[in-house]
């Protein structure tokens, strides 16, 4: 590791924040934690992670938390919405093996605060409602004023700040402004208020007329999450202004909607990586570095893989130089392969025309039973990676 590394600071305690900071103090590395929301303040949707994320949080010692409060996913169930039948379905239940935790959802905010309260008692230092007034370059290194005007110029700087981050914009300005290609509206919705919904352990996808609609069990089945996407275009609320139009005339998914206990529409933006990752002693992990559209579930188990790894390239070099290099190409082919896949899956998913949707599902339900493993295959690669493990 770097020599005398004791001054590190990560900006942001999302996901790829706060497994970095746990997977470093368990090697007696402390980090402090900056978070401009307060601690309070961990609300959200749900979350979906995948194998290859919660072994991760195995690996953290944090497979009885997850177990606590996560629910358990045995299958993907794709289906035709418009047609009412299932194009084809995929069995991840596979990948609850021994010492594997599987394939979870969660409520978000519960999985943070969990992975805060684990950090705390470990002994990282957290500072909530902390604003980073501004970044300054001092001798080729950054350095931070805070909101109270008091400055500071780490050893270490990891953005973990999401896909709004300052940093990133730092030294990416040019990526400040890219462009929306999908709205979603997302909703948490009581299980008991929705007579007919089936939890059946399962995330489900349905194709409809103008989109797509997931849905899947959270909060050990109490609660149903919730999310319909659209090609976004101008007057993004307004293609939410008639929700039955978008839900495709669902009855299930307008009682969900209509009784929703939280409910928020979002940008989604195409994936891509940020041109520059590092620059002196700052390193973008997570969104910061790579925001990625949901589609193959992946945001959060990326930002994870991200923190453990940037943990591991941190702790096996001698040079903060040379850690952040060893990052980017530990990196760099597997974000590049999922931020593809879930490109693609996009377009997959976009409505296009009658005869489109006709025939996407009739490709995807031939390929289904004449050559299954072609559609697992790709779920595989994602599902079945392992992050260098050699942390421990």
């Amino acid at each position: 590791m770097p020599k005398k590394l004791t001054d590190i600071t990560i900006i942001g305690a999302g996901l790829a924040g706060v497994v970095l900071s746990i997977a470093l103090i368990k090697k007696g590395i402390q980090a402090t934690v900056f978070e401009k929301r307060s601690k309070s303040d961990y609300s959200g949707m749900g979350i979906q992670i995948t194998p290859n994320g919660t072994s991760v949080l195995a690996q953290l010692g944090l497979d009885q938390s997850m177990r606590e409060i996560g629910y358990k996913i045995d299958h993907v169930s794709v289906r035709d919405g418009p047609a009412n039948r299932e194009i084809f379905r995929v069995n991840v239940k596979k990948y609850r093996e021994e010492g594997n935790l599987g394939y979870f959802t969660f409520d978000r905010g519960q999985l943070l605060q969990i992975l805060i309260e684990h950090a705390e008692q470990l002994g990282v230092t957290f500072r909530f409602n902390e604003t980073v007034h501004e970044y300054f370059e001092e001798d080729s290194f950054f350095g931070m004023t805070l909101s109270d005007g008091t400055s500071t110029v780490p050893q270490v700087i990891v953005g973990a700040d999401g896909v709004a981050s300052n940093l990133s914009n730092l030294f990416n300005p040019s990526q400040a402004a890219f462009q929306p290609r999908y709205a979603a509206l997302r909703a948490i919705t009581p299980k008991d208020a929705i007579s007919g919904y089936d939890l059946q352990n399962h995330v489900q996808l349905i194709y409809t007329t103008h989109g797509h609609l997931v849905s899947y069990p959270i909060n050990q089945g109490k609660f149903i999450n919730f999310v319909a996407v659209v090609p976004h275009s101008n007057g993004m609320s307004s293609q939410f202004d008639v929700p039955h139009k978008s839900l495709d005339n669902s009855k299930i998914a307008q009682e969900i909607v209509t009784a929703a206990t939280k409910k928020k529409i979002y940008e989604l933006f195409e994936g891509q990586i940020r041109p520059v990752w590092s620059k002196g002693n700052i390193c973008l992990i997570g969104d910061a570095l790579h925001p990625m559209l949901p589609f193959l579930a992946q945001g959060g188990s990326m930002a994870i893989e991200d923190g453990w790894t940037m943990a591991l390239a941190l702790l096996s070099h001698a040079t903060i130089e040379e850690a952040f290099a060893s990052f980017k190409i530990l990196r760099r082919q597997r974000l590049n392969q999922v931020i593809r896949s879930s490109n693609l899956q996009g377009f997959i998913n976009r409505p296009q025309n009658r005869l489109y949707r006709s025939i996407r599902s009739g490709l995807l339900q031939f390929a289904d039973v004449v050559a299954p493993n072609v559609i697992a295959s790709n779920y595989e690669k994602i599902f079945n990676y392992r992050c260098p493990s050699n942390l421990n």
